[in-house]
């Protein structure tokens, strides 16, 4: 059986990663049977230095999956390295491409071992993603694309559109770039549908509050739709000036004495 390493800053237990977190786990339950899979990943959720509760030093097994958990003081190319040794994958999966933690040391394993890597930028190439801190990115590309041009190096993208960007950012060969949508969440449940309301439209956000999501275009944009229309704000504040910017356009929208 064929052997995957799956590097990633958040996961299970882990809530406020957003999408990633939901579409790995997707993917273990899917083909954890097929494949022994095993992920590194810090012991800690974002946005806080607490350890997650019931975890055990070493190797814990979550799912279809055993996870190990690091402090980020662990997160290194010799903790990697040994790690990688002891495991000897097929593949090794990074999840984002400007974790720098641990895309630098596995770029230097992968080359040094001769090991295929697989890196997933999981959106990080989209403007309003790429404009955050743009110029230490910059630096940060130049750094990294010594490493890709090695044969062993390949991209994951999710759609067309990044496909055509990690092309254009990191003028990366389109033989290495794979293209696989996330694994979606399967309904425990099936519900019947309400009937579609004439003059009526019914919106969920259901992401984090940061300017790579744009939820200020979304509200720009339903200034410009006549009708009765409602948005749901799902997610988790991770930059608090960006959310009352938000709050400004969205008491916009409020008329005098409406808590709508």
């Amino acid at each position: 059986m064929k052997r995957l390493l799956i590097c990633t800053g958040g996961y299970l237990p882990g809530k406020n990663y957003g999408g990633p977190v939901v579409s790995i786990s997707n993917f273990v339950e899917l083909l954890g049977s097929e494949f022994e899979i095993f992920i590194v990943t810090k012991n800690h959720d974002l946005n806080t230095n607490e350890p997650y509760e019931n975890i055990k030093s070493g190797w814990n097994q979550i799912g279809k999956a055993r996870v190990l958990y690091l402090k980020d003081s662990e997160i290194n190319t010799v903790n990697l390295n040994y790690i990688v040794n002891n495991i000897n994958p097929d593949l090794i999966y990074q999840n984002s491409f400007f974790a720098s933690k641990f895309v630098l040391p596995l770029l230097r394993i992968a080359k040094k071992q001769n090991r295929k890597l697989l890196i997933a930028p999981r959106g990080e190439f989209f403007y309003n993603a790429l404009k955050q801190k743009a110029y230490k990115k910059y630096l940060y590309m130049l750094f990294v694309r010594l490493f890709l041009i090695r044969k062993n190096i390949f991209i994951h993208a999710t759609i067309e559109e990044e496909v055509k960007l990690i092309r254009r950012v990191l003028c990366f060969p389109i033989k290495k770039i794979f293209r696989l949508e996330n694994i979606p969440t399967l309904p425990s449940k099936l519900y019947k549908k309400g009937l579609k309301k004439e003059g009526s439209l019914k919106l969920i956000y259901l992401a984090r509050i940061h300017p790579t999501k744009n939820l200020i275009f979304a509200l720009e944009c339903l200034k410009k739709i006549k009708g009765d229309v409602t948005l749901d704000i799902f997610g988790n504040i991770e930059n608090l000036q960006y959310w009352e910017k938000c709050n400004c356009r969205i008491n916009a929208f409020r008329l005098p004495g409406s808590n709508k």
